[in-house]
């Protein structure tokens, strides 16, 4: 099997569907959801299929591509991520986090919650897990890069490496908004 796909012309369009499929279920974990057909009839130019939800998952399959182009030349670092932020909140309106600031680290804190009150803020004594502060994001993001581009990365523990910087990415919660998809791109 290897050795047929090496003779494929666009071995990409084996992947297509799997690609398609990760972004749909990944989407779906996110609380977003979106038929199989949606996509695929909003690429063709169907109107009526392009609901906030549809074009969040075409985003993460843009996401997924552009990720997979561009790690050769361009090394895992706050730019990267913010290219990640930005591509994955294009036209996805406000309900989704359109004006959430694509692009830019977060200016508000963050926390993850159990639940959430009737303002859409969460419940204090419902939160799990609170990230670093706006103003130390920054800061945390350069620690992480340094941590990805120190020297002494052992051979064979890629996956562990991986790993951690997945984990780092979503503890720090750099963005307003998208941070879950923008660490499961790692993956």
């Amino acid at each position: 099997m290897r050795g047929q796909c090496a003779q494929l012309r666009t071995p990409a369009l084996l992947i297509a569907p799997l690609r398609r499929l990760k972004a749909q279920t990944s989407s779906a974990r996110e609380g977003t959801y979106t038929t199989a057909d949606k996509p695929a009839l909003t690429e063709a130019g169907e109107t009526c299929a392009a609901r906030s939800e549809t074009i969040a998952v075409l985003n993460y399959i843009r996401l997924l591509n552009w990720g997979i182009n561009a790690l050769p030349n361009v090394p895992l670092s706050g730019r990267f991520f913010r290219k990640l932020h930005r591509i994955l909140m294009q036209g996805v309106g406000p309900e989704r986090g359109q004006n959430k600031r694509p692009d830019a680290f977060k200016r508000d804190q963050t926390m993850i919650s159990a639940s959430l009150a009737l303002s859409g803020r969460a419940l204090l004594d419902s939160v799990r897990f609170v990230p670093p502060p706006p103003s130390e994001t920054a800061q945390a993001i350069s620690d992480l890069e340094r941590s990805i581009n120190r020297a002494d990365k052992k051979s064979g523990l890629e996956p562990v490496d991986l790993a951690l910087v997945h984990s780092e990415v979503e503890a720090i919660q750099s963005f307003d908004n998208g941070n879950g998809w923008v660490g499961k791109i790692l993956f």
